[in-house]
């Protein structure tokens, strides 16, 4: 079965693969329609501007045969023919080469080259003689023959020209049309492509993941009837509270008996009852600042309804509870552990080199845990451990090495008790491990943890020498010992035991 992660990443992989590939059709079909538009409208731009030539070339022989006809309205026309012939050549060029004022990009239809091509003469006669007459006028160069020579050329050029700029219109209203049909053809595909998409993305993905959606709503109905059984049965005392104001809404039964009070009278209750608001103040903005799957932790006093304090360690869940921001505080009694912190605290407790409590420590708890052993139905058992060669990696290595041996050892006993055993450096290459509330067996768990952990350090460590301890074991239960030194003696003995019998075994 998938965890609550691994479902969220698979549903927001499927969830992304869909809407890209929604994304992807319809960014294309937009771009590809968009472009399509943009080559109508520049069809349509040649077009006008073709068709406007024909108007154009018909105005300037107009102009032509009014300004020769007549002298009295020569000078209202020029400008007027000079306007018409400068667009008109503009527009001709343009059409062929391109033109960025005009819009027109270059023609590279050969079909509509040749057809320019074909009326580039009589272009040339018309413009060249209307430019001739623009200038006999503007030098006040007042010779009919010649004015009546060059309006001929004009009148005898403009069939021909006409004739074939309607061709060149007709090709660009063809090649327009093929492209209007090209794009219809286009859109359709594209309006295909785009419901297979949605058709695919329904059958491949939004079934597939509505299915998953039920089938984890299910899991998640079933993992909260599991949780709900998990919080009445929790050893520690559970509260859950209303994250607004720290009103209680349900807590378990070990709750019920920190608090003395039962559960329908503490209901709809304040946390603030039973915790100081100086602890409660600040938990909501810690709340806030961690990740769903981080805890806050804070040491605090409890006070139940008898009044009586107690150190306590909670831990603080965020959590969605029938629609409300709910907080889920764990409770863990620590008040022999402040005990023996309040004694120690003006003690150095930690040995330097190995981060291990020092020997002085050590032997303070070791005696406490005798004490509540003699005083009722309290177990604990003790280790007592010899790091084997030392000696033989300073001599041989140095005491750089043997330092490191020692450290690197320590650590590996660190990393492997449980939060309530007490690790301390008896001396030299000696430690022991106070189990509190432990049997022998459970112990003994715990040393296999920390063999197997140097076992996999020594299969991979490029040293010369591998870690290895010899070490004893006595639990309170079946020696009942009322002395430290007792105690420590026999674990001794054990480990010399130890020792012993792997040398036989080498």
């Amino acid at each position: 079965m998938l965890s609550k992660n691994e479902i969220t990443r698979t549903l927001k992989r499927k969830y992304i693969l869909a809407l890209t590939i929604l994304t992807v059709v319809i960014t294309f079909s937009q771009f590809v329609i968009y472009v399509q538009l943009q080559k109508q409208e520049t069809d349509s731009r040649v077009i006008n501007l073709a068709g406007r030539q024909r108007m154009l070339s018909q105005k300037i022989t107009k102009d032509v045969l009014l300004i020769v006809a007549n002298r009295k309205i020569q000078d209202r026309y020029l400008d007027d023919l000079k306007t018409s012939v400068d667009l008109w050549e503009q527009t001709h060029y343009g059409l062929i080469n391109g033109d960025s004022t005009l819009g027109l990009p270059p023609e590279d239809n050969l079909h509509l080259l040749s057809l320019y091509q074909d009326i580039d003469l009589s272009f040339n006669e018309m413009l060249n003689s209307s430019r001739a007459i623009m200038t006999m006028l503007s030098n006040k160069t007042m010779n009919q023959l010649k004015l009546e020579s060059y309006q001929s050329v004009v009148i005898a050029n403009q069939s021909t020209f006409l004739e074939g700029m309607d061709k060149i219109v007709f090709e660009y209203d063809s090649l327009a049309q093929e492209k209007i049909d090209y794009t219809k053809k286009v859109e359709l595909i594209l309006f295909v492509i785009a419901i297979l998409s949605i058709i695919f993305v329904l059958i491949f993905i939004f079934i597939p993941v509505n299915k998953k959606i039920h089938e984890s709503i299910h899991i998640i109905s079933e993992h909260e009837k599991t949780l709900n059984k998990l919080f009445d049965v929790s050893p520690n005392p559970l509260f859950l509270v209303n994250m607004t104001d720290f009103s209680i809404l349900k807590i378990n039964e070990s709750a019920e008996s920190i608090a003395k009070i039962d559960k329908e009278s503490i209901i709809n209750r304040l946390l603030y009852d039973f915790i100081p608001a100086d602890y409660l103040e600040n938990l909501k903005d810690n709340v806030n600042n961690t990740t769903n799957d981080e805890s806050v932790t804070e040491e605090v006093m409890f006070i139940d309804t008898s009044d009586d304090s107690s150190s306590m360690i909670m831990t603080v869940n965020h959590l969605l509870f029938e629609n409300e921001d709910t907080l889920l505080i764990g409770l863990t009694d620590i008040s022999d552990r402040v005990l023996y912190e309040n004694t120690l605290k003006d003690l150095a407790t930690i040995d330097v080199m190995t981060s291990l409590y020092n020997r002085r420590t050590g032997l303070a708890f070791l005696d406490k845990e005798l004490s509540k052993c003699s005083r009722g139905s309290y177990d604990m058992t003790f280790c007592f451990i010899d790091l084997d060669g030392l000696k033989k990696v300073n001599d041989q290595y140095g005491h750089t090495e043997g330092d490191w041996l020692i450290k690197t050892f320590s650590k590996h006993i660190l990393d492997n008790i449980r939060d309530g055993d007490i690790a301390f450096r008896y001396g030299g290459d000696e430690i022991s491990i106070i189990f509190p509330n432990s049997s022998l067996g459970i112990a003994g768990s715990v040393m296999s943890r920390i063999k197997e952990s140097l076992s996999e350090l020594n299969s991979t460590s490029d040293k010369s020498f591998n870690i290895a301890f010899s070490y004893g074991l006595v639990d309170y239960a079946n020696n009942k010992i009322n002395h430290i030194s007792e105690l420590i003696d026999k674990a001794d003995a054990l480990m010399y035991e130890d020792k012993k019998l792997k040398r036989q075994y080498k």
